[in-house]
Order: structure tokens, then C-alpha cells, then sequence
């Protein structure tokens, strides 16, 4: 009997047509770190204000809570829907509040309205770069642990000046900023 040959390989569906079609994560991998483009991952620096409801920082990051959920065209339910995520733990950022919906940004640019139960402050990112490198430190020449496709959401642990620990599956490493969306250019966490 034939053995099937080993990959080194973890695939990661992340959602069919709401994100990308799916993603992956490969072991023991060397790449080429993310180009430092954080303004077109991010956006620029901004300045902070406070939700008039929540008297939360605004702009923030929350992921969805809810398994699917309707981004909407306004504060309500009877607006007509712009798009539909049905994946959990995908990241928004609120950048307006109304009552019980916030106004959300994706990744890719779309704006809308999401009521608040749907979201949680749970900090997650998407990975923009295809085959970015997870490493075993914060620096550039580091060992690569393993490398995320362009898609993969990942949990975000703590993040210095340039680079931020992230968590896909059973891997974890750190990943430039450049390379994520769901974390601000001048954001430290601990």
C-alpha cells in the first residue's frame, strides 16, 4: 500500500465569498517581509476622538461576534443591505455610532451599519500580503516559523512599533504591520 506524501502545509478556509476563497499557512517557509505600506493597509494617522454613545476611543477595532451578520446602508434594519459576512472574528473599525449600530470600515473599503450585539472588542487581523512571513522575533533577519496567505484571519496578541504577534491555527509569530489591516500604524499594545 502507497503512503500518501506529506505536506508541509496547513489550509485555513476563511470564508467562500464574503473575505477570499481560502488561505493557508505554510510551515518552515522563507520569504521576503511585507512591503511598508501601512497608510494603504491602515490608513493614515488619525486623530482620536470619543464615540458619542460609547465614550469609547473612535476610531477603534472590534471583530464580528455573530457567525453571519448584514452590513448595512444606514442605522436600522429597514436600510438595504450592502454585504453580508458570514464568518466570525473578521475585523471592522468603528468610525461613527448611532444608538445600537455602528458605523463600520472593512478592510476593503466598504462603509456601512452594524448593530453593536453583532461585534465584540476582541482584537483580530486579516493578512494582506500573500505568503507573509510569521517569524520567531520582532526583526526582519528572524527565523520564519511559517509563512499566512493573503485572507487569513488571525487573533492579535501584542504589537510594538513595527511589528505585532499573531496567532493563525496552531502557529503563531510575529508579522509586520505592513502586512496586517486591523491595527493602526501608531498603535503599541502590550
Amino acid at each position: 500500500m502507497r503512503r500518501a506524501k506529506k505536506t508541509n502545509y496547513l489550509a485555513i478556509v476563511v470564508l467562500s465569498t464574503a473575505l477570499f476563497a481560502s488561505a493557508s499557512i505554510h510551515s518552515k517557509a522563507q520569504a521576503e517581509d511585507c512591503p511598508v505600506n501601512a497608510e494603504a493597509r491602515s490608513g493614515s494617522e488619525t486623530e482620536r476622538s470619543v464615540g458619542p454613545v460609547t465614550n469609547f476611543p473612535m476610531p477603534r477595532y472590534v471583530s464580528m461576534k455573530a457567525k453571519e451578520a448584514n452590513i448595512r446602508v444606514g442605522p436600522s434594519v429597514t436600510y438595504r443591505v450592502l454585504r453580508t459576512y458570514v464568518v466570525r472574528g473578521v475585523p471592522l473599525k468603528i468610525i461613527d455610532e448611532y444608538e445600537h449600530w455602528r458605523r463600520v470600515q472593512s478592510w476593503d473599503g466598504t462603509v456601512g451599519w452594524i448593530h453593536k450585539n453583532l461585534l465584540t472588542g476582541i482584537r483580530k487581523v486579516i493578512v494582506m500580503e500573500n505568503h507573509a512571513p510569521m517569524r520567531m522575533a520582532p526583526e526582519s533577519d528572524s527565523w520564519t516559523k511559517a509563512k499566512a496567505e493573503q485572507g487569513v484571519v488571525g487573533d492579535l496578541g501584542k504589537c510594538t512599533a513595527s511589528w505585532c504577534l499573531v496567532s493563525v491555527g496552531d502557529f503563531d509569530g510575529w508579522m509586520m504591520k505592513s502586512c496586517l489591516w486591523g491595527i493602526d500604524p501608531d498603535e503599541i499594545l502590550d
